[in-house]
């Protein structure tokens, strides 16, 4: 939540951030360390607020921990560190951030195999596909390190991650393409189709491919529908409101912003939105408000919010063309 009022241009309060800080000074035994779910992620949040320091410290700490035995998705796997670590060091120029990342993308690779390693399901008892749990995860971490270090061998095994979740993907009548659950489909952005879109247009940014452009181009489709049961970033209407802004269509993305409203709610005196399954307000990142208040900052004309490591480095074309 104190990114998200951060980077919308809200504000946050001194007293919340201090209250943060405190909680992770000692944080209790079993704490995640995951970039979504955990220590990582506060670190990050916190060098944004303007406490390096304490950023520091608590990275550090992670460091500490047995963390290469994590799973390796984006949420709190090792793809999720690998980007926070290289962030850190290009941030302060310390090796041990930068040889930490470079160990944590020599496991996700060691790990990734081919793209048949994978069911043609995602969830239940296969592993998920998708941006926060997937093989797009692992894609944006391996691009983010191929912007910054301009490996191509990068780029293969990023493309071996989304054709590992476009192996869990379901072309439906209309032509759209989401993500198999074997019950359903999900377009979302978390744990749908979406999500793959936006990595896999980054993907396509430095390399083309027509074959993964046609999947690109069917993923698209999925962001046009007039009705999205629900409101959240992860999983909902404010998810596609930031994929579009994403991708430059800011028209679209303000329609889809417009429509939000279909959704909120009157809380003391202001505006709320329903959490997952629409069972009762939600404030946070993933589920509720501060997702829609993101969202919302997507779609700004001038300094759009970008949600963290989905936008390619500022001289990622001129790495790419140097290759």
């Amino acid at each position: 939540m104190l990114w998200a009022l951060h980077e919308s241009g809200a504000g946050t309060d001194p007293a919340h951030e201090r209250w943060l800080i405190d909680r992770v000074r000692e944080p209790a035994s079993g704490s995640r360390l995951g970039l979504y779910d955990g220590l990582h992620g506060i670190a990050y949040v916190l060098d944004l607020l303007g406490h390096r320091d304490e950023a520091l410290r608590l990275l550090d700490l992670c460091l500490d921990q047995p963390w290469t035995e994590l799973r390796d998705d984006l949420t709190g796997g090792l793809s999720g560190i690998a980007l926070n670590l290289d962030h850190f060091a290009a941030l302060t120029g310390e090796r041990r951030y930068a040889d930490a990342a470079r160990q944590a993308v020599d496991v996700v690779v060691g790990r990734l195999g081919d793209v048949d390693s994978v069911a043609e399901i995602s969830g239940g008892k296969h592993p998920y596909a998708g941006l926060t749990r997937g093989g797009a995860g692992v894609a944006l971490m391996l691009l983010r390190r191929y912007e910054r270090h301009g490996d191509d061998a990068l780029l293969d095994h990023a493309r071996t991650a989304l054709r590992q979740d476009l192996r869990r993907c379901v072309r439906r009548d209309a032509g759209h393409l989401e993500v198999n659950e074997g019950w359903r489909t999900m377009p979302y952005l978390a744990e749908g189709s979406v999500g793959i879109g936006l990595v896999l247009d980054r993907y396509l940014h430095h390399r083309p491919d027509d074959e993964l452009r046609d999947e690109a181009t069917a993923i698209r489709r999925c962001a046009d529908f007039p009705f999205y049961a629900q409101s959240g970033l992860f999983a909902g209407r404010a998810g596609i409101v930031a994929y579009l802004a994403e991708r430059g269509e800011r028209d679209a993305a303000r329609e889809q912003a417009r429509l939000l409203g279909w959704h909120a709610l009157p809380y003391r005196d202001r505006t709320a939105f329903p959490g997952d399954q629409l069972l009762r307000l939600s404030m946070d990142l993933a589920t509720g408000t501060a997702g829609v208040l993101a969202a919302l900052a997507t779609t700004r004309p001038a300094d759009p919010l970008h949600l963290p490591f989905l936008t390619p480095l500022p001289d990622a074309t001129r790495v790419a063309g140097a290759d």
